[in-house]
């Protein structure tokens, strides 16, 4: 890279006499890409952009709000409509990308006509100083990955009730975009924005396509080498496998967006990005009301069903799964309400101890759901990480998530918790027993307040999951002694059925022998 003072109607074209910003004047730098097949030489550094006038000084770059992976983001002013914006460009290893030139001209077209009341908008697409931009609305409310973060800096979890602002109206800008045959392919949390009043758009369309371009336009071995098809902790297992894919892929990230959101972490994260693309095409996922027991079930299955490995397992549009996981909170709300009614019409005896007993108990329970709702959840993440899922068969059975033996449970199982018989690993049965997860040791501890009923006559250590004889727990070591014991009988019992046997023959032999004494005498 070379670096030098440029004047600045060539650099910068800085218009002096704005009323709004004062800026600082600083070296522009141009990059030196000669040599590798990429634009011309004396490209504009992109890290360097602010002060500078773009559409015919329509836009002037004020700061620099921050960078991703693909881009660097800028916040500009647009002297046409005299409102704040966001600018985008690529980073500077984008630029050396050969195609992406003529993947922006094809695609910008397209971007600036897609309009929807819960699409970012795109007000400008052109090219400055052979570096190319996009002009975007810019929205002061941050996104949703700025609201996962708590005082401490770090991210969490969620307010439950908080999936209504944005999950539907996400949803439909995704199906909207479908309809005029553009996949997203990078729903994550860093790009669902809000404005001042909690409205949530979408942001990013089509910009993942443009700065990676599409996996059916590489070389097999380039894609596997190095071709990124999005964020690792949220794309779907078709994309990472390079199959054909559809709006379900967006549908699939959105659910991981909710789950990431609802627990505070990203579910599917591995010790490197491959490893973690590996995790979404393997990894299935505990129900969410197994993890955290303020999502309703109806919302966890409605999560479970979008994240399905197969594509035609899942919902058949993005409102579809919007709309289902809604509903459940609703239906959760309903039956809180009536329940806290029941309560406030509920006789009450006279007598100051039993009212007072009431509000305690009251403000107990009131108490307790708040805790559960905002408990942190880094220890269920670490479950969620490291513990293995099975999934109820056709016939009812299930398979050890570890050995994969076959454990055979019932209604009085739903909820607990318990040990398979074979291998001895703690399990966690879901409520509606459609799932099976190990819980591992270091996280043992840390989920007793997800599942009240691992301690006391449910504990893991009275409750054995495995064969019933008779109707009747064993443990392997019981079926053990139990196999020898009737194996020594079976034993017995032939040896007694031969002996017999030869007994009767010995007795027909003894009878011929009578009979051939008898025929020789009276010869």
């Amino acid at each position: 890279m070379e670096a030098a003072w440029l004047t600045l109607p060539e650099a910068l074209n800085l218009d002096l006499t704005s009323a709004r910003h004062s800026f600082r004047l600083c070296p522009v730098r141009r990059l030196n890409l000669a040599g590798k097949g990429s634009m011309a030489s004396g490209l504009l550094d992109p890290e360097f952009l602010i002060g500078a006038s773009l559409a015919d000084g329509r836009f002037k770059v004020v700061a620099r709000i921050g960078a991703g992976s693909m881009a660097i983001v800028y916040r500009a002013f647009d002297h046409r409509l005299e409102t704040d914006v966001v600018v985008k460009v690529p980073k500077k290893q984008k630029l050396e990308d050969p195609g992406l030139r003529e993947r922006f001209k094809r695609e910008s077209r397209l971007l600036v006509q897609l309009q929807h009341p819960h699409i970012v908008r795109i007000l400008d697409i052109g090219l400055h100083s052979n570096v190319p931009y996009v002009v975007m609305q810019y929205l002061s409310g941050g996104c949703l990955l700025d609201k996962m973060v708590g005082r401490n800096g770090q991210p969490g979890p969620v307010n439950i009730q908080s999936l209504r602002d944005w999950v539907q109206p996400v949803a439909k800008a995704l199906d909207y975009a479908h309809q005029e045959k553009v996949v997203h392919r990078d729903v994550k949390p860093a790009n669902i924005m809000f404005d001042h009043a909690g409205n949530a758009f979408l942001g990013d369309f089509g910009l993942t396509k443009i700065m990676n371009g599409d996996p059916s336009e590489e070389v097999a071995d380039e894609t596997a080498a190095g071709f990124v098809v999005g964020t690792p902790n949220f794309v779907a297992p078709e994309i990472v496998l390079g199959k054909d894919y559809d709006g379900r892929a967006d549908q699939y990230s959105l659910a991981i967006t909710i789950y990431n959101a609802i627990i505070g972490q990203p579910p599917m994260l591995g010790k490197s990005p491959s490893a973690t693309m590996v995790n979404q095409t393997r990894r299935v996922l505990p129900l969410l009301s197994e993890i955290r027991k303020a999502v309703p079930e109806a919302t966890a299955a409605a999560v479970a069903r979008a994240l399905q490995k197969k594509p035609e397992d899942r919902f058949a549009s993005c409102i579809e799964f919007a709309d289902a996981a809604i509903a459940g909170l609703t239906a959760s709300t309903n039956s809180d309400s009536s329940t806290s009614t029941a309560l406030k019409t509920s006789p009450v005896k006279s007598g100051g101890g039993n009212d007072s007993t009431a509000r305690s108990k009251s403000a107990a329970t009131g108490s307790r759901r708040r805790s559960l709702d905002s408990i942190p959840l880094l220890s269920v993440g670490e479950a969620i990480l490291t513990g293995k899922v099975s999934r109820v068969k056709k016939n009812g059975d299930f398979d050890c998530p570890n050995c994969r033996k076959e454990l055979r449970l019932s209604e009085k199982h739903a909820g607990k918790t318990g040990r398979c018989v074979q291998c001895q690993t703690r399990l966690r049965i879901a409520k509606n027993l459609a799932t099976l997860t190990t819980i591992p040791q270091k996280a043992a501890g840390d989920l007793s307040y997800a599942d009240s009923s691992s301690s006391g006559a449910n504990s893991a250590d009275d409750l054995i999951l495995g064969e019933k004889v008779f109707g009747i727990k064993l443990s392997r070591r019981s079926l053990f002694i139990l196999g020898i014991v009737l194996l020594i009988v079976v034993i017995g019992t032939v040896t007694l059925f031969l002996n017999r046997l030869q007994k009767v023959d010995l007795e027909k032999r003894e009878q011929e022998l009578q009979h051939r004494f008898q025929n020789f005498e009276q010869q």
